[in-house]
């Protein structure tokens, strides 16, 4: 992952502890790829109010007004997604295979997910 993708996800983890997931969500689905400009006092009907409404866009001006903040695409964060469903998949008895047909993956990416998941949880 490239250092400028590294800062978006930050950005990305910090918004969603503002305003939570489904708001962050939002942003990411229309507004991904491009900065988006932050005033310090928005407007109702500023984009961003009528997208995520008053009280999180307001949330939002108070950490990030007067800025633009780099949205990600949210390929990283679908990717994240998906990969904590087929974690939990896995868990509950699902096989390899199985996740890999739900997924609409090969079997080798399903393990490495698998591998991936016991190296970074383990002591």
């Amino acid at each position: 992952m490239r250092g400028g993708d590294l800062v978006k996800l930050s950005i990305f983890n910090e918004i969603s502890e503002l305003v939570g997931k489904d708001a962050a969500a939002l942003m990411v689905f229309h507004r991904g790829g491009a900065s988006l400009y932050i005033p310090k006092k928005p407007p109702k009907k500023h984009p961003l109010c009528e997208l995520l409404g008053g009280d999180a866009a307001q949330k939002l001006a108070l950490n990030f007004g007067g800025i633009a903040v780099p949205i990600p695409r949210g390929c990283q964060i679908q990717t994240e997604q998906r990969n904590r469903l087929i974690l939990t998949d896995l868990a509950a008895g699902m096989s390899q295979s199985q996740a890999a047909y739900k997924y609409q993956l090969t079997t080798r990416t399903i393990r490495k997910i698998h591998h991936s998941n016991r190296n970074t949880t383990q002591p």
